[in-house]
């Protein structure tokens, strides 16, 4: 089955070129790296509103919903989008985990200044030029991808002990997993610890339980789909993999202090 190209990129030279509405709901099917030379609104993800302006990079995780709100027309230089699923190149993989990894603990808005925006975008823009030659563009994404991490997160990320390694590991793996797993003897073993060493170390650096961050994970999930999908309750619950919606109820209560339906009804996009 032909999975599809990997690399999309978008360059505009003008402002009017993308055409968009003022309020735009959506959900990224890849990593999104978004350059707005001009902006003026935000960029709704979750229940976290973040203001959008001038010379900013905006990079998403695969399959969040955002809603853009726009006060006006944005200026966007250029798109770059990664489909994960249609990644070959181990090295182009090692840089998005890398990437990945830093990105946990930081907002999906990074402010640059224009010497930093112009050199990003004319990546993509060389990125864009080479489209046809695949294993050429995988090298130049793995150079973009490089570039943003030493440039804005580097200086911090090697200030890192193994303990906050090991605690972003375990979130990287709860953010993939967590539909299918929810005990902790199964990141224990994709870890390669004990459960009372996994229980230990994220403590230690979190300050909370696996338990706790692996239930707080699947809520924000949980509170993603009864804002934006038109599902039952029943059917979050098993979008989320818990077959007992009773239990799904209790729990999401817990966190939220509201049951899943009281929070449907205020918070819901949709009609």
């Amino acid at each position: 089955m032909d999975k599809g190209l990997p690399i999309s990129t978008f360059v505009y030279s003008d402002p009017n070129e993308l055409s968009s509405s003022n309020n735009q709901l959506c959900k990224s099917e890849g990593y999104i790296f978004s350059l707005i030379r001009k902006g003026s609104g935000s960029l709704r993800i979750g229940h976290s509103s973040l203001k959008l302006s001038d010379f900013i990079l905006v990079n998403i995780r695969p399959n969040t919903t955002m809603e853009w709100q726009f006060n006006v027309q944005p200026f966007v230089s250029s798109v770059l989008i990664i489909h994960i699923d249609s990644i070959d190149d181990p090295n182009l993989l090692k840089a998005l985990r890398s990437y990945d990894c830093i990105h946990l603990n930081e907002s999906p808005l990074i402010k640059l200044n224009k010497e930093s925006f112009d050199k990003l975008n004319q990546l993509i823009v060389v990125i864009a030029l080479f489209q046809d030659n695949l294993s050429t563009v995988e090298h130049l994404v793995k150079g973009f991808l490089t570039y943003i991490v030493k440039t804005f997160t580097q200086p911090k990320f090697q200030q890192l002990n193994d303990d906050e390694n090991f605690s972003f590991q375990f979130i990287n793996l709860v953010r993939e997993n967590y539909a299918k797993q929810k005990s902790l003897s199964y990141y224990a073993n994709e870890l390669k610890v004990s459960t009372q060493v996994l229980r230990n170390r994220v403590k230690m650096y979190l300050n909370d339980t696996p338990n706790k961050i692996i239930w707080n994970i699947t809520i924000d999930k949980a509170k993603e789909l009864l804002t934006y999908a038109n599902l039952t309750i029943s059917e979050v619950a098993y979008q989320i993999g818990c077959d007992d919606v009773a239990y799904f109820s209790r729990k999401f209560k817990r966190v939220t202090r509201l049951s899943p339906s009281s929070y449907r009804d205020k918070y819901r996009k949709i009609q």
